[in-house]
């Protein structure tokens, strides 16, 4: 789509043409969304709950602007074209389910859903931003607009940009609230975290008449599946990746490498629930080159070895017929957090003998000492960042140091003058969980941090095949999340003990209770082999 801001010329291309306003006011508007409370948002501002879920985008974002557009939840991305104003707005949903990147040159806006669409148009720059790369693979991944070529920007999760003649604004248009009231006791919390898992699932399942999820032995996807067989009942599918018959990777300790049995016993509880096992045999096309990867998406990633396992899932659910794949990917900093700041918690709140109990369990479930765990959980993370750095140096590291983690060159580091920027932006290249606040934390890690992931989950149907959900991502359930108290995380010791908690009525004892954790990049052995 092009936007001319001067003229006010307003062209579509592809295949979703632009609605007109619904106010009799001269505009043009364009979207997709898939929007999960549309029957609340209708009935609150006196829509049509039968009309689709662009037009229900624009009726609110119309009438009530930024206010309207924080009561969608769901995934979507829009631009609004007012003549009246001369304006354009683009949007985007909170988690960035959708993504929409935008170049403006003179008086010459042009926006897409990708990257690689937008590349395609003519007169595109692509020069690449070699500090916005170099950024990226030093894992400082805190920047939200820019991408890797000069002149093209993202709008990024949760954010409105405005763009006028010569003039670019961007604002957040929702943050997380606190509960009005919290609730009375653990069981409250519990039986409401069930609530809206409930609800994130059946929300994400209602259009589908068969559904595909891809499942290992965790709490997050397995959950989703459970919950998915419990709401359904037949016609779900669990895709699990398990190494083929004869290799044998070994595990460190607190690892585990065979999904299969929890999956096994996810399907003795759920009868109703399809298996499908997929053991790749060789390396996918991906593993042989990964250039692929980037050609369909546009946009580069880590963990390449990851990349031809997950893949070999896709593959096999678009062969079944399946055009969406539902995953647990967001459950790590939602629902099933570790609650890794319970203890600085407890001390907040001056709770001294809670929290020499809880120190004493977490160093027998660890097999750490209490002194190591009340540096690394305590002392470290309640330092400012120049605390951090000191005691680094005073280890005789290098605080900046980021070649344990990256390949970037020391040459370039020096040519971009990225350890200035670093220091300047407080960057702790050691990347150690910081800061004593779990909800500002993790608020950031659910709505800001890393937005090339976003990007790159938001294409999935070009890279995969078929598009990705995830109920864990239910704005929902991750806003109630971040109002569970710190402590119900981790109980004795034990993370996700909430999560533990809340799914206790629908997964096994095998997968419920193991504290262990599944290896990463596994697939690099059946590539290898």
């Amino acid at each position: 789509v092009l936007i001319r801001t001067a003229s006010a010329a307003f062209a579509a291309m592809r295949s979703t043409a632009p609605l007109s306003a619904s106010s009799g006011r001269p505009s043009l508007f364009v979207c997709t969304a898939r929007i999960d409370n549309k029957a609340e948002v209708a009935a609150r501002f006196g829509l049509d709950p039968r009309a689709d879920d662009r037009s229900i985008v624009r009726d609110v974002f119309e009438a009530r602007g930024a206010a309207g557009v924080a009561d969608l939840v769901g995934g979507f991305a829009f631009a609004h074209w007012s003549d009246e104003t001369r304006t354009l707005t683009l949007a985007r949903d909170c988690v960035g389910q959708h993504s929409l990147f935008y170049a403006t040159r003179g008086n010459v806006t042009r926006f897409a859903s990708s990257l690689r669409l937008l590349l395609a148009l003519p007169d595109m720059p692509r020069e690449i931003d070699e500090r916005a790369l170099a950024n990226y693979m030093a894992l400082n991944l805190y920047e939200g607009r820019r991408t890797f070529y000069r002149g093209i920007d993202r709008v990024p999760s949760r954010a409105l940009v405005h763009i006028d003649v010569g003039q670019v604004q961007h604002r957040r248009y929702w943050s997380p609230q606190p509960l009005a009231t919290p609730l009375g006791d653990e069981r409250a919390y519990i039986e409401r975290g069930r609530e809206l898992f409930d609800q994130a699932v059946a929300d994400a399942i209602r259009d589908l008449p068969e559904v595909a999820i891809s499942t290992s032995g965790g709490l997050d996807s397995s959950a989703v599946a459970a919950t998915v067989a419990r709401l359904r009942g037949p016609g779900a599918t669990a895709y699990a990746g398990v190494l083929p018959a004869g290799v044998q990777v070994p595990a460190e300790r607190g690892k585990y490498t065979d999904e299969r049995d929890k999956v096994e016993a996810l399907g003795r509880m759920h009868p109703s629930l399809a298996l499908r096992f997929v053991a790749p045999t060789g390396a996918h096309t991906l593993d042989e080159d990964p250039r692929r990867f980037f050609a369909a998406g546009g946009v580069p990633t880590f963990a390449a070895t990851n990349l031809g396992w997950h893949a070999h899932i896709h593959d096999a659910a678009a062969r079944d017929g399946h055009r969406v794949l539902l995953t647990g990917s967001a459950g790590n900093f939602g629902l099933t957090w570790g609650g890794a700041m319970s203890l600085i918690g407890l001390l907040r709140q001056g709770r001294v003998a809670a929290f020499q109990r809880e120190l004493r369990c977490v160093a027998r479930e660890t097999g750490e000492t209490p002194w190591q765990i009340l540096k690394s959980e305590v002392v470290r993370r309640a330092l400012p960042v120049e605390g951090r750095w000191l005691i680094e140096r005073l280890r005789g590291r290098d605080p900046h140091d980021i070649a344990r983690h990256s390949s970037l060159s020391p040459d370039m580091i020096e040519t971009l003058g990225l350890r200035a920027a670093w220091k300047a932006d407080r960057f702790d290249s050691w990347l150690g969980m910081n800061g004593t606040d779990p909800v500002k934390y993790r608020t950031e890690v659910l709505f800001d941090f890393n937005q090339p992931a976003r990007d790159l989950a938001a294409n999935s149907t070009s890279i995969a095949g078929l598009a990705t959900r995830d109920p864990h991502a239910d704005r929902r359930l991750l806003e109630f999340t971040l109002a569970v108290p710190e402590r119900l995380f981790r109980k004795d010791g034990v993370k996700r003990s909430f999560a533990r908690n809340v799914l206790a009525d629908r997964l096994p004892p095998d997968i419920l209770h193991e504290r262990r954790t599944g290896v990463q990049a596994i697939g690099q052995h059946v590539a290898g082999k």
